[in-house]
C-alpha cells in the first residue's frame, strides 16, 4: 500500500496506481469502510477527469442490420461465469432469418 501511495504522491494521476491501491484495499481486514469510500470517491473523480467521450462509431447506423457479438475474456473458458454462457454461445452463432 505503501508503493501505490507513494506513486500517487509522485503522480497523482496515476491511475494504474490508484485502482491498484483501490483493488487492494479491498482486501484489507482492517481496511475503514469510509476511508475505502473516500478512496473509491478519489478514484470515480480521477476517472471521471480523464475520461474522453466516443464520438466516431465504425458501424452503420441501419437498424435493421445484423447485430454482431463478440466474447473478449482472458480467462473465460476457466471462469465460473463460462459455465453460465455455455448456452448462449450456441445460440448467439446460430444466423437468425431476416
Amino acid at each position: 500500500l505503501a508503493s501505490y501511495r507513494e506513486a500517487l504522491r509522485i503522480k497523482p494521476d496515476f491511475g494504474v496506481a490508484r485502482s491498484n491501491l483501490l483493488f487492494s484495499l479491498n482486501y484489507r481486514a482492517d481496511q475503514d469502510a469510509t476511508a475505502m469510500l473516500e478512496e473509491a470517491r478519489r478514484f470515480g473523480e480521477q476517472a471521471a477527469r480523464q475520461a474522453r467521450p466516443f464520438t466516431v462509431w465504425r458501424n452503420s447506423p441501419d437498424p435493421g442490420r445484423r447485430l454482431r457479438i463478440g466474447f473478449v475474456s482472458g480467462d473465460l473458458r476457466d471462469h465460473a461465469v463460462a459455465s453460465f454462457m455455455e448456452g448462449r454461445r450456441g445460440t448467439a452463432a446460430r444466423r437468425q432469418p431476416p
